[in-house]
């Protein structure tokens, strides 16, 4: 009886002081971010400081991805976190893509630029010109003030349900327009593309 109680306080003691050491050795100490493109070495020092900041200490084994992708990318509202790479015992790599202004809103006393996927970029109180990553001025988009329901810099933008169907349309309308615009510019005789939309 005695031994089978030695052996399960020892097999305790075990458990207890790998945890112990698993929680002081393996614990995010560092992080390195890799952009795709390498004119980006500024940006990935910035963003490293930022996420380094939200993981530091933490358990590099059981740490949840979403949620360090969630807050990197609402405190860097321009980077995507694209996957998190482990490398033991105490280093992150997060890959990521920057994201580019392609739509502006008219919203109240100021303007908010999303990207192509309604991420709210930034607020600003000027309209001054904005260009996508193709150099093109970003599409503006007319939205009454109380079609949106949310706007967060570093968040998606959330439509009230009704006005969904309106956003959407004129957005179409306004990137046909920009490509008419580009085929006659460039005398081209490229045909107008269909655009689908599945909701």
């Amino acid at each position: 009886m005695n031994k089978k109680i030695i052996v399960i306080f020892g097999a305790l003691l075990v458990a207890v002081a790998i945890v112990v050491i698993g929680s002081v050795i393996f614990t995010v100490s560092s992080v390195e971010v890799r952009f795709r493109s390498e004119n980006l070495v500024q940006a990935a020092a910035e963003c490293e400081e930022e996420i380094l900041s939200v993981c530091k200490g933490k358990s590099i084994i059981v740490f949840d991805e979403e949620e360090l992708k969630l807050k990197a990318e609402k405190m860097l509202s321009y980077i995507e976190v694209v996957s998190v790479e482990r490398v033991f015992p105490s280093k992150l790599i997060v890959y990521a893509r920057e994201r580019y202004e392609a739509y502006v809103i008219a919203y109240g006393n100021e303007y908010l630029f999303l990207d192509s996927t309604a991420k709210v970029l930034r607020k600003s109180n000027s309209r001054a010109s904005s260009y996508t990553a193709g150099g093109e001025e970003c599409v503006e988009v007319k939205v009454d003030y109380d079609d949106i329901e949310s706007c967060t810099v570093g968040e998606y933008i959330s439509f009230n349900d009704n006005s969904v169907k309106k956003i959407l349309n004129n957005i179409i309308n306004k990137s046909i327009k920009r490509i008419n615009h580009n085929i006659k510019k460039e005398k081209s005789h490229i045909k107008t593309p269909t655009f689908y939309l599945f909701l």
